[in-house]
């Protein structure tokens, strides 16, 4: 039952987020491949037009436009703005714009939205990293999520560059939304 609910949750906020364009942002694993022709460890929806934290994507042609803003509501203007070629790899990173939002089979989806009650409604950013599989990012540990329908749990291990030792772990209940980082809404989904 668990699990039905959190599928009809997720497909609403999937057609909730279809009706715009979306900045795709997929990182490739390190650990793979540095090149973008790896294994997608990281998969990452921005709203078109939406600013999250400091930052909004444009997509204007061929290319994706990143403003950064002098402020965290994007209201003081714009203090950086930078330019990325679509579909094209930069350290293990690439930008698309596109129409839909999906996520990956066997994932953790985070969606950020606005406020807890109403998150259906007013996501700005849907986040998909697979379930049981070690994530390399050089400038971070090594990580690997496991989730059940009640829990979500982040191993953290010693090493930047494998999954070896004795991971440090972190478990929240589900579903869970979180608003003590931030001003918005953390919601987390396990899509097994």
């Amino acid at each position: 039952m668990k699990l039905l609910l959190q599928l009809l949750i997720l497909s609403l906020v999937l057609t909730t987020l279809v009706k715009s364009q979306f900045v795709q942002l997929n990182y490739y694993n390190y650990q793979n491949d540095e090149s973008c022709n790896g294994e997608i460890i990281s998969t990452t929806y921005n709203r078109e037009n939406s600013c999250l934290d400091g930052t909004e994507y444009v997509c204007v042609g061929n290319q994706i436009q990143i403003n950064y803003y002098k402020d965290q509501n994007c209201t003081q203007g714009i203090f950086q703005q930078l330019t990325q070629e679509n579909g094209v790899c930069q350290g293990a990173l690439v930008f698309n714009c596109v129409d839909n939002s999906q996520y990956m089979e066997n994932s953790i989806i985070t969606v950020i939205s606005d406020d807890c009650d109403n998150w259906k409604n007013t996501a700005n950013s849907i986040l998909s990293r697979p379930l049981n599989k070690c994530i390399i990012n050089p400038s971070e540990n090594a990580i690997i999520f496991t989730c059940t329908s009640d829990s979500l749990t982040t191993s953290t291990y010693p090493s930047t560059n494998s999954c070896d030792g004795s991971p440090i772990d972190f478990t929240l209940t589900l579903p869970e939304c979180d608003t003590n980082k931030t001003k918005y809404a953390y919601n987390y989904i396990c899509n097994q």
